[in-house]
Protein backbone atom coordinates (compact mmCIF):
# COMPACT_ATOMS: atom_id res chain seq x y z
CA UNK A 1 0.00 0.00 0.00
CA UNK A 2 1.36 3.61 -0.46
CA UNK A 3 2.29 5.72 2.67
CA UNK A 4 -0.37 8.51 1.58
CA UNK A 5 -2.96 5.86 2.12
CA UNK A 6 -1.30 5.64 5.69
CA UNK A 7 -1.39 9.47 5.93
CA UNK A 8 -4.87 9.48 5.02
CA UNK A 9 -6.03 6.44 7.71
CA UNK A 10 -7.26 4.12 4.53
CA UNK A 11 -5.27 1.05 5.90
CA UNK A 12 -6.83 -1.14 8.64
CA UNK A 13 -5.13 -3.27 10.52
CA UNK A 14 -7.81 -6.25 11.98
CA UNK A 15 -6.76 -8.16 14.29
CA UNK A 16 -8.70 -11.41 13.69
CA UNK A 17 -7.04 -14.41 14.80
CA UNK A 18 -7.86 -15.11 18.79
CA UNK A 19 -5.00 -17.77 18.58
CA UNK A 20 -2.42 -14.64 18.46
CA UNK A 21 -0.85 -13.31 21.25
CA UNK A 22 -1.69 -10.16 22.44
CA UNK A 23 1.85 -8.37 21.88
CA UNK A 24 3.80 -9.14 19.02
CA UNK A 25 5.62 -7.84 16.01
CA UNK A 26 4.39 -7.38 12.33
CA UNK A 27 7.47 -6.56 10.27
CA UNK A 28 6.89 -4.46 7.69
CA UNK A 29 9.08 -3.40 4.28
CA UNK A 30 9.16 -0.07 3.07
CA UNK A 31 10.13 1.41 -0.69
CA UNK A 32 10.36 4.17 -2.71
CA UNK A 33 11.36 2.22 -5.47
CA UNK A 34 15.17 2.84 -5.01
CA UNK A 35 15.85 2.44 -1.54
CA UNK A 36 14.35 -0.66 -0.01
CA UNK A 37 14.47 -0.62 4.00
CA UNK A 38 12.34 -3.14 6.59
CA UNK A 39 10.81 -1.93 10.43
CA UNK A 40 8.73 -3.89 12.51
CA UNK A 41 5.44 -2.62 14.13
CA UNK A 42 4.72 -3.32 17.59
CA UNK A 43 1.53 -3.92 18.01
CA UNK A 44 -0.09 -4.84 21.30
CA UNK A 45 -3.89 -5.85 21.70
CA UNK A 46 -6.22 -5.33 24.43
CA UNK A 47 -8.27 -8.16 25.81
CA UNK A 48 -12.31 -8.32 24.73
CA UNK A 49 -14.29 -7.01 26.98
CA UNK A 50 -16.59 -9.89 28.14
CA UNK A 51 -18.98 -10.18 31.46
CA UNK A 52 -21.86 -12.06 32.45
CA UNK A 53 -24.57 -12.11 34.91
CA UNK A 54 -27.70 -13.34 36.09
CA UNK A 55 -30.91 -12.04 34.02
CA UNK A 56 -33.96 -13.20 35.69
CA UNK A 57 -36.66 -11.54 38.06
CA UNK A 58 -35.30 -13.91 40.90
CA UNK A 59 -31.46 -13.81 40.98
CA UNK A 60 -31.84 -16.45 43.81
CA UNK A 61 -33.59 -18.79 41.39
CA UNK A 62 -32.53 -18.39 38.01
CA UNK A 63 -33.14 -22.28 37.70
CA UNK A 64 -36.32 -24.17 38.88
CA UNK A 65 -36.17 -28.25 39.31
CA UNK A 66 -39.75 -29.15 40.07
CA UNK A 67 -39.34 -32.68 41.17
CA UNK A 68 -43.10 -33.22 41.54
CA UNK A 69 -43.51 -32.49 37.70
CA UNK A 70 -40.93 -35.97 37.01
CA UNK A 71 -38.80 -33.20 34.78
CA UNK A 72 -35.52 -33.81 36.00
CA UNK A 73 -33.18 -31.87 33.19
CA UNK A 74 -34.03 -28.24 32.86
CA UNK A 75 -32.49 -26.74 29.56
CA UNK A 76 -29.69 -23.92 30.18
CA UNK A 77 -30.93 -21.02 27.75
CA UNK A 78 -29.40 -17.64 27.19
CA UNK A 79 -32.33 -16.28 28.57
CA UNK A 80 -31.27 -16.86 32.49
CA UNK A 81 -27.73 -14.50 31.50
CA UNK A 82 -26.88 -11.16 30.40
CA UNK A 83 -24.26 -11.33 28.41
CA UNK A 84 -21.93 -7.76 27.73
CA UNK A 85 -19.14 -8.21 25.44
CA UNK A 86 -17.03 -5.33 23.04
CA UNK A 87 -18.45 -7.68 19.85
CA UNK A 88 -21.74 -8.68 20.36
CA UNK A 89 -21.61 -9.89 16.93
CA UNK A 90 -18.93 -12.81 18.20
CA UNK A 91 -21.34 -13.86 20.58
CA UNK A 92 -21.89 -17.21 19.12
CA UNK A 93 -18.10 -17.76 19.46
CA UNK A 94 -17.91 -17.56 22.87
CA UNK A 95 -16.49 -20.49 25.22
CA UNK A 96 -18.10 -21.58 28.05
CA UNK A 97 -16.25 -23.56 31.02
CA UNK A 98 -17.50 -24.86 33.93
CA UNK A 99 -15.46 -23.85 37.13
CA UNK A 100 -17.86 -25.40 39.92
CA UNK A 101 -19.77 -28.35 38.66
CA UNK A 102 -23.31 -28.68 41.03
CA UNK A 103 -23.04 -30.73 43.68
CA UNK A 104 -26.77 -32.18 43.37
CA UNK A 105 -27.00 -32.68 39.47
CA UNK A 106 -24.82 -32.90 36.49
CA UNK A 107 -24.54 -30.18 33.45
CA UNK A 108 -25.05 -32.70 30.26
CA UNK A 109 -24.89 -32.61 26.66
CA UNK A 110 -25.73 -35.13 23.62
CA UNK A 111 -23.26 -32.74 22.19
CA UNK A 112 -20.13 -33.26 24.84
CA UNK A 113 -17.37 -35.72 25.70
CA UNK A 114 -17.97 -37.10 29.35
CA UNK A 115 -14.64 -35.55 30.87
CA UNK A 116 -14.96 -31.95 28.45
CA UNK A 117 -15.53 -28.77 31.07
CA UNK A 118 -15.73 -26.60 28.13
CA UNK A 119 -18.90 -25.92 25.27
CA UNK A 120 -19.60 -23.69 23.05
CA UNK A 121 -21.91 -21.00 23.80
CA UNK A 122 -23.72 -22.14 20.53
CA UNK A 123 -25.29 -25.11 22.59
CA UNK A 124 -25.81 -22.40 25.42
CA UNK A 125 -27.83 -20.88 23.11
CA UNK A 126 -29.76 -23.61 21.65
CA UNK A 127 -30.98 -25.43 24.89
CA UNK A 128 -28.55 -28.19 24.28
CA UNK A 129 -27.11 -28.29 27.45
CA UNK A 130 -28.97 -29.16 30.69
CA UNK A 131 -28.76 -29.45 34.46
CA UNK A 132 -29.83 -33.06 35.48
CA UNK A 133 -30.65 -33.63 39.18
CA UNK A 134 -29.21 -36.80 40.34
CA UNK A 135 -31.80 -37.97 42.25
CA UNK A 136 -35.37 -36.84 43.78
CA UNK A 137 -36.01 -35.33 47.11
CA UNK A 138 -38.36 -35.10 50.07
CA UNK A 139 -36.64 -32.28 51.41
CA UNK A 140 -36.41 -28.43 49.94
CA UNK A 141 -33.09 -28.12 48.59
CA UNK A 142 -30.32 -25.88 46.35
CA UNK A 143 -27.64 -26.44 44.38
CA UNK A 144 -25.56 -24.34 42.16
CA UNK A 145 -22.26 -24.75 39.57
CA UNK A 146 -20.03 -22.11 37.91
CA UNK A 147 -19.09 -20.94 35.04
CA UNK A 148 -16.79 -18.91 32.94
CA UNK A 149 -17.43 -17.20 29.49
CA UNK A 150 -14.47 -16.36 27.45
CA UNK A 151 -13.85 -14.94 24.16
CA UNK A 152 -10.00 -14.67 22.41
CA UNK A 153 -8.11 -13.52 25.77
CA UNK A 154 -11.20 -11.87 27.06
CA UNK A 155 -12.65 -13.88 30.24
CA UNK A 156 -15.58 -13.11 32.45
CA UNK A 157 -15.65 -13.18 35.96
CA UNK A 158 -17.11 -16.90 37.41
CA UNK A 159 -21.00 -16.38 37.40
CA UNK A 160 -22.32 -18.75 40.03
CA UNK A 161 -25.53 -19.90 39.04
CA UNK A 162 -27.99 -21.01 41.82
CA UNK A 163 -30.82 -23.61 41.09
CA UNK A 164 -33.98 -24.10 43.50
CA UNK A 165 -34.97 -27.73 43.73
CA UNK A 166 -38.65 -28.30 44.93
CA UNK A 167 -39.16 -31.75 46.02
CA UNK A 168 -41.86 -34.27 45.69
CA UNK A 169 -44.53 -34.43 48.24
CA UNK A 170 -43.84 -36.10 51.21
CA UNK A 171 -46.23 -37.75 53.07
CA UNK A 172 -46.57 -37.18 57.28
CA UNK A 173 -48.78 -38.34 59.95
CA UNK A 174 -50.51 -35.44 61.59
CA UNK A 175 -52.49 -36.59 64.27
CA UNK A 176 -53.77 -39.95 66.33
CA UNK A 177 -56.31 -40.85 67.90
CA UNK A 178 -58.39 -43.68 70.28
CA UNK A 179 -61.43 -44.69 68.98
CA UNK A 180 -64.30 -45.21 71.29
CA UNK A 181 -66.99 -48.16 70.52
CA UNK A 182 -69.72 -49.56 72.44
CA UNK A 183 -69.97 -53.20 72.37
CA UNK A 184 -72.38 -54.26 69.81
CA UNK A 185 -71.60 -50.90 68.06
CA UNK A 186 -69.84 -48.96 65.22
CA UNK A 187 -68.10 -45.57 65.04
CA UNK A 188 -66.36 -43.65 61.92
CA UNK A 189 -62.46 -43.03 61.34
CA UNK A 190 -62.28 -39.33 61.34
CA UNK A 191 -59.91 -36.60 60.76
CA UNK A 192 -59.57 -36.98 64.65
CA UNK A 193 -58.36 -40.54 64.94
CA UNK A 194 -56.16 -40.65 62.07
CA UNK A 195 -55.09 -37.40 60.13
CA UNK A 196 -52.37 -37.45 57.47
CA UNK A 197 -50.70 -34.78 54.86
CA UNK A 198 -48.75 -33.76 52.24
CA UNK A 199 -45.38 -31.50 52.76
CA UNK A 200 -44.01 -29.45 50.08
CA UNK A 201 -47.85 -29.41 48.31
CA UNK A 202 -49.94 -26.47 49.66
CA UNK A 203 -53.36 -28.76 48.67
CA UNK A 204 -52.68 -32.41 49.69
CA UNK A 205 -53.82 -34.44 47.44
CA UNK A 206 -56.37 -36.47 49.86
CA UNK A 207 -57.13 -39.44 47.40
CA UNK A 208 -53.00 -40.10 47.34
CA UNK A 209 -52.96 -40.63 50.65
CA UNK A 210 -53.11 -44.26 51.29
CA UNK A 211 -53.61 -45.77 54.77
CA UNK A 212 -52.72 -49.70 54.35
CA UNK A 213 -53.94 -52.29 57.02
CA UNK A 214 -51.08 -54.00 58.40
CA UNK A 215 -52.94 -55.65 60.89
CA UNK A 216 -56.91 -56.03 61.33
CA UNK A 217 -58.92 -55.64 64.99
CA UNK A 218 -59.10 -58.76 67.11
CA UNK A 219 -62.91 -57.90 68.01
CA UNK A 220 -64.18 -56.40 64.89
CA UNK A 221 -63.92 -55.39 61.36
CA UNK A 222 -63.17 -52.18 58.83
CA UNK A 223 -65.70 -51.58 56.28
CA UNK A 224 -66.32 -49.01 54.13
CA UNK A 225 -69.68 -47.51 52.93
CA UNK A 226 -70.63 -47.41 49.71
CA UNK A 227 -73.21 -44.84 47.34
CA UNK A 228 -75.16 -47.42 47.46
CA UNK A 229 -75.33 -48.70 50.81
CA UNK A 230 -73.33 -51.30 50.59
CA UNK A 231 -70.47 -52.49 53.01
CA UNK A 232 -67.28 -53.51 52.39
CA UNK A 233 -64.50 -55.30 53.98
CA UNK A 234 -60.97 -53.17 53.73
CA UNK A 235 -57.57 -53.88 53.29
CA UNK A 236 -56.79 -50.26 52.70
CA UNK A 237 -58.87 -46.71 52.42
CA UNK A 238 -57.37 -42.60 51.88
CA UNK A 239 -57.37 -39.88 54.02
CA UNK A 240 -60.62 -39.06 51.52
CA UNK A 241 -62.45 -41.41 52.49
CA UNK A 242 -61.68 -41.10 56.00
CA UNK A 243 -62.72 -37.12 55.95
CA UNK A 244 -65.83 -38.48 53.52
CA UNK A 245 -66.84 -40.60 56.83
CA UNK A 246 -66.97 -43.21 54.74
CA UNK A 247 -64.68 -45.43 56.96
CA UNK A 248 -66.02 -47.30 59.98
CA UNK A 249 -65.13 -49.54 62.49
CA UNK A 250 -67.78 -52.70 63.88
CA UNK A 251 -67.28 -54.27 66.64
CA UNK A 252 -68.66 -58.19 67.09
CA UNK A 253 -68.58 -59.15 70.60
CA UNK A 254 -71.27 -59.95 72.07
CA UNK A 255 -72.77 -59.93 75.85
CA UNK A 256 -69.41 -58.48 77.68
CA UNK A 257 -69.85 -56.49 80.61
CA UNK A 258 -66.64 -54.96 80.88
CA UNK A 259 -64.36 -52.29 78.52
CA UNK A 260 -61.87 -54.11 76.15
CA UNK A 261 -59.29 -52.80 73.71
CA UNK A 262 -59.33 -54.05 70.38
CA UNK A 263 -56.63 -51.92 67.78
CA UNK A 264 -54.77 -52.37 64.22
CA UNK A 265 -51.84 -50.76 62.49
CA UNK A 266 -51.49 -48.87 59.24
CA UNK A 267 -48.66 -47.54 57.06
CA UNK A 268 -48.85 -44.79 55.42
CA UNK A 269 -48.15 -43.90 51.70
CA UNK A 270 -48.57 -41.52 48.88
CA UNK A 271 -47.88 -41.58 45.20
CA UNK A 272 -44.11 -40.95 45.42
CA UNK A 273 -42.96 -42.39 48.91
CA UNK A 274 -44.35 -45.41 51.49
CA UNK A 275 -43.22 -44.54 55.04
CA UNK A 276 -41.78 -47.10 57.02
CA UNK A 277 -43.31 -46.70 60.16
CA UNK A 278 -46.07 -49.02 61.27
CA UNK A 279 -48.85 -46.59 63.02
CA UNK A 280 -51.31 -48.15 65.94
CA UNK A 281 -54.30 -47.16 66.45
CA UNK A 282 -56.34 -48.03 69.27
CA UNK A 283 -59.95 -48.79 70.10
CA UNK A 284 -61.70 -48.77 73.18
CA UNK A 285 -64.64 -51.01 73.17
CA UNK A 286 -67.13 -50.03 76.42
CA UNK A 287 -68.90 -52.16 78.10
CA UNK A 288 -73.56 -51.45 77.73
CA UNK A 289 -73.58 -50.05 81.25
CA UNK A 290 -76.88 -50.66 82.37
CA UNK A 291 -78.03 -48.85 85.55
CA UNK A 292 -81.22 -50.40 86.99
CA UNK A 293 -83.24 -48.78 89.99
CA UNK A 294 -85.75 -50.72 92.27
CA UNK A 295 -87.84 -48.48 94.32
CA UNK A 296 -90.03 -50.96 94.75
CA UNK A 297 -94.23 -50.89 95.26
CA UNK A 298 -97.32 -51.48 97.66
CA UNK A 299 -100.01 -53.75 96.50
CA UNK A 300 -103.52 -54.29 97.76
CA UNK A 301 -104.50 -57.66 98.58
CA UNK A 302 -106.06 -59.23 95.52
CA UNK A 303 -105.49 -55.87 93.37
CA UNK A 304 -103.25 -54.61 90.55
CA UNK A 305 -100.47 -52.67 90.20
CA UNK A 306 -98.65 -51.41 86.67
CA UNK A 307 -95.34 -51.35 87.20
CA UNK A 308 -94.53 -47.73 86.10
CA UNK A 309 -90.83 -45.99 85.30
CA UNK A 310 -91.01 -44.78 88.95
CA UNK A 311 -91.25 -48.84 90.52
CA UNK A 312 -88.55 -50.22 87.99
CA UNK A 313 -86.62 -47.67 85.97
CA UNK A 314 -83.28 -48.20 83.40
CA UNK A 315 -80.58 -46.16 81.80
CA UNK A 316 -78.18 -47.30 78.74
CA UNK A 317 -76.13 -45.14 76.51
CA UNK A 318 -77.31 -43.16 74.07
CA UNK A 319 -78.74 -44.97 71.01
CA UNK A 320 -79.16 -48.49 72.67
CA UNK A 321 -83.17 -50.08 73.57
CA UNK A 322 -83.91 -52.04 76.80
CA UNK A 323 -85.58 -54.67 76.84
CA UNK A 324 -86.60 -56.72 80.55
CA UNK A 325 -86.45 -60.48 81.08
CA UNK A 326 -88.39 -61.73 84.05
CA UNK A 327 -85.45 -63.92 85.62
CA UNK A 328 -87.52 -65.43 88.07
CA UNK A 329 -91.53 -65.54 88.63
CA UNK A 330 -93.21 -64.13 91.62
CA UNK A 331 -94.84 -66.78 94.35
CA UNK A 332 -97.61 -65.09 95.27
CA UNK A 333 -98.70 -63.22 92.16
CA UNK A 334 -98.01 -63.13 88.32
Amino acid sequence: FKYSEVVNGEIVFKFDSLGKPLDYGQRVSISDGVHLTTAVLNISAIPINISASINTQDPNCPLIVNVISDVLSIPLRQEILNIDMDQPERLSEVTVKILQQPSQGVLFSEDLDENTDLFSFTLFMEGRITYTLNDKFDQNTSDSFVLQFSLGHGQSYPVTIPVCINPLPYPILTHIGTLIVQIIGENDLTPDILQANERHRLDANYDELVFELVSTPQYGLILEKGNDMSVTSLTSFTQADINSNRVFYLNKRHNKQSNLTDGFHVRLRNQYYQLDEIYPVVITVKATELEIVNTGFTIIEGGKQNITSDKLFATAPEGHSITFYVGEHPIDGE
